[in-house]
């Protein structure tokens, strides 16, 4: 809506009268939802919503988003005009009430239309008795069918049950406005839901999948001539998918996201069925959650299995790779001693996983369920999380070394001499491997640091999942070199390769570290858009990281850290090398306005609202956008503003997202 209609010339020129004003509702801001609380739609209608004011404060008139925006363009001038909003036809496809039909299943005075062309999107609906003739006396079932569909990945769409102990949630309700000549019996009947817990909002939702019916029982009257009935009402709620949902339940019979109704119709003969009922049901059972792959699901997929592969690559660094021939000797020598180097190895290894795994179950338990919701919108954890990142950065590029305290190593290196001393072969490869954790830490910490953190914005338990997966990556490859010792000689040679690994690892820390400090500034400036380090800044500096990393590849120059003067690359590092400087320069056109890709766009900040450098394509001028007007941020100085200049206010309350 913003971008399609407040980005319109007419809509700009309109806007000139009003002092216009943003309030984010999402952002736990006790001033924000006070005042949302004041001015929200009385029919309990959510976000996008716009008001107009006096400069008194007093509510002229209201608006929710018209949807879809470029062909409801019109209605949204017509508001700020405070004209009256001409409505055109939504779909000629919708059944208009001149057209449907007549007698019993005729469409009453003042129902409202079928389901808007928004709503067919998520699911059919079908309104229909039991069996289409009953005899007079006989019990017959009110069914609606909704028939959930897919969203474009191909992920289902679900329903709320009305019990759902959700508090965002908008439940799905059903109104029985009239049944003619049919009596009522109890009320309406949903199938079981399926249970589904948010890990994010830390709530549980009842969701209604597949295809679903829910009924409503009648009795027809002994007395009952032949004849048609009929029964009619409403519906409203909300679809959803993990990407958001769309509403139904505006009481305006103009909009699309309105209410729609339904009517059905029966014909009473003697020679329909004496009786016909049936139960509500869904594609699921209550109680027993569904686990079909989400977008979440697929993610956490693909985190252990990076993280799994960062751990192999960790092998290579110059804190490990050095290693690995002590290490493996060791086993052969346990094995001479008459020890078994496949239990040897499984302890040593097992240490490994274990000491990064209590990393990962520590970072759980300190961030808890709510891990997602902290780093999106808690200031001082994305802070931390930039300092963090910045110091691997540094680390890496070769400024100083990052080293397990003293006193540990120490400890761990008496305990596995004394176990050595005493004969304690496999007590020497568990302190051997908790103490190689230890040691290597300058070179695994900061890659390790980096999954933890990306986990973290997961669930509960996602972190302890990660380091287990990073660790396991890290471990193989040295239990299976313990069996098959010559497979050492197949290792890559140490060389200025490890600290070109340790300088591109460095880069792209920097990339991450920007990326939290821009989002700490949101978090602590309550803005939707950072201004300081800004989605601009952002792209500025991923795009000369890529290019630094880049140059340092091609032997451009070098890092304090690197010994071996670079007279030749290697194929792969060349490839590498045009694949940062390919990415560098695709993220420089954004420096002008340029948008990218939904992954992108995902993890980019939004633009600020004066927006950035602009590049006029063709001689034009720059791409107006909505973040170009003048917002208020703060609602005290609008209205301060608004009575100066004796203006009305305009008010968009809307989401962080």
């Amino acid at each position: 809506m913003e971008r399609e209609v407040f980005t319109l010339r007419e809509v700009e020129e309109l806007f000139r009268n009003f002092v216009i004003v943003s309030v984010v509702t999402d952002v736990g801001d006790e001033k924000a939802n006070a005042i949302w609380a004041k001015y929200r739609p009385e029919d309990g209608g959510g976000i996008p919503h716009y008001a107009v004011l006096d400069h008194d404060g007093k509510v002229q008139r209201r608006s929710g988003a018209t949807l879809p925006a470029k062909e409801k363009a019109n209605q949204f001038v017509a508001f700020l005009k405070g004209e009256p909003v001409a409505v055109q036809p939504v779909s000629a496809t919708e059944p208009t009430k001149a057209a449907l039909p007549q007698a019993a299943d005729a469409w009453p005075e003042g129902l409202y239309g079928p389901p808007t062309e928004p709503v067919k999107k998520g699911f059919d609906f079908e309104a229909k008795f039991s069996t289409n003739k009953i005899k007079a006396g006989g019990e017959v079932t009110l069914e609606l069918h909704f028939k959930l569909k897919n969203n474009a990945t191909g992920e289902p769409f679900h329903l709320h049950h009305p019990k759902t102990p959700s508090k965002f949630a908008v439940p799905l309700a059903l109104t029985l406005k009239g049944h003619d000549g049919l009596v009522a019996m109890g009320d309406w009947e949903f199938p079981a839901w399926t249970e589904h817990y948010d890990e994010i909002l830390e709530e549980t939702n009842y969701y209604l999948m597949g295809e679903v019916v829910v009924v409503h029982r009648f009795k027809v009257p002994e007395d009952a001539k032949p004849g048609m009935l009929r029964a009619f009402g409403l519906v409203s709620g909300q679809y959803c998918d993990d990407m958001g949902c769309t509403q139904f339940n505006r009481d305006n019979p103009d909009m699309l996201d309105r209410k729609f109704g339904w009517v059905a119709s029966i014909e009473v003969s003697p020679e329909g069925a004496a009786s016909a009922t049936t139960e509500a049901t869904a594609s699921v059972s209550q109680g027993k959650a569904t686990k079909d792959e989400s977008p979440a699901d697929k993610g956490f997929f693909w985190l252990l299995l990076a993280a799994f592969g960062a751990g192999i690559i960790t092998l290579l660094t110059p804190c490990v790779l050095p290693v690995l021939p002590l290490t493996i000797g060791f086993f052969v020598s346990q094995h001479d001693k008459g020890k078994s180097p496949l239990l040897t190895a499984f302890i040593y290894c097992t240490c490994i996983v274990a000491t990064f795994t209590l990393f990962g179950l520590i970072t759980s338990i300190a961030l808890g369920a709510t891990g997602a919701q902290n780093i999106a919108t808690n200031g001082y954890v994305n802070m931390l999380l930039g300092i963090m990142f910045l110091v691997f950065a540094l680390s890496f590029l070769g400024l100083f070394e990052l080293r397990v305290p003293t006193f540990m190593t120490q400890w761990f290196t008496k305990k596995q001499m004394a176990a050595q001393k005493e004969g304690h072969g496999y007590a020497k490869a568990f302190f051997s491997g908790a103490a190689f954790s230890l040691i290597s830490f300058s070179c695994t910490g900061p890659i390790a640091g980096t999954f933890l953190a990306q986990a973290a914005t997961g669930s509960y338990w996602v972190p302890t999942a990660a380091m287990m997966a990073f660790s396991t990556g890290m471990a193989l490859p040295i239990f299976i070199m313990g069996q098959f010792p010559s497979l050492m000689k197949k290792m890559p040679k140490s060389g200025g390769w490890m600290n070109a690994m340790k300088v591109v690892f460095g880069f792209i820390e920097v990339g991450l570290a920007i990326m939290y400090f821009s989002a700490a500034e949101q978090a602590f400036r309550g803005i939707v858009a950072a201004e300081w380090i800004s989605r601009y800044v952002v792209i500025a500096v991923w795009a000369a990281a890529s290019v630094a990393t880049a140059l340092y590849l091609f032997g451009f120059f070098r890092m304090p850290h690197d010994h071996e003067e670079t007279k030749q690359i290697g194929v792969i590092r060349g490839v590498l090398a045009v694949i940062f400087l390919s990415f560098g320069l695709y993220m420089i056109p954004g420096l002008f306005g340029a948008k990218y890709g939904n992954v992108l766009e995902g993890i980019l900040p939004p633009p600020p609202k004066d927006g950035g450098i602009q590049l006029a394509v063709g001689g034009g001028a720059k791409a107006y956008d909505h973040h170009d007007l003048p917002w208020h941020k703060d609602f005290d100085e609008g209205m301060a503003e608004a009575k100066a200049k004796n203006k009305p206010v305009f008010i968009d309350f809307t989401g962080f997202n």
